[in-house]
């Protein structure tokens, strides 16, 4: 594999109080009832992955990490709008999570093979 040279950085490095933001913003998707019919669907579309990930996810452990997963796109996207920055992402159903916030996102279907 030809190396890439990307420069990585923890999430918890460049956004420090992202797992506080994630907690907070998972309680509130957790107890909003308008949402809970949108989690349900996104777990069930995101099911396949949950089993190669783990092959004994509980429904109930799906669910979390959906709602995990949400919470992380919207506090992502509440820090990139409070930074102005530009979110450049893969096709994926959490790309409308970002709607949550008022970040500028580029929906960019691309490969890196």
């Amino acid at each position: 594999m030809v190396p890439l040279n990307w420069q990585v950085q923890l999430m918890t490095e460049a956004i420090p109080n992202l797992v506080e933001k994630e907690l907070l913003i998972s309680e509130q998707i957790r107890n909003d009832k308008k949402l809970s019919q949108r989690i349900i669907t996104e777990m069930h579309s995101r099911a396949e992955m949950y089993r190669k990930i783990r092959y004994s996810l509980t429904t109930q452990e799906m669910v979390q990490r959906t709602i995990r997963t949400a919470a992380q796109y919207v506090a992502f996207g509440e820090y990139a709008d409070q930074q102005g920055y530009l979110i450049c992402n893969h096709t994926t159903t959490n790309l409308s999570w970002y709607l949550q916030t008022q970040a500028v996102f580029l929906h960019n279907p691309t490969s890196i093979y």
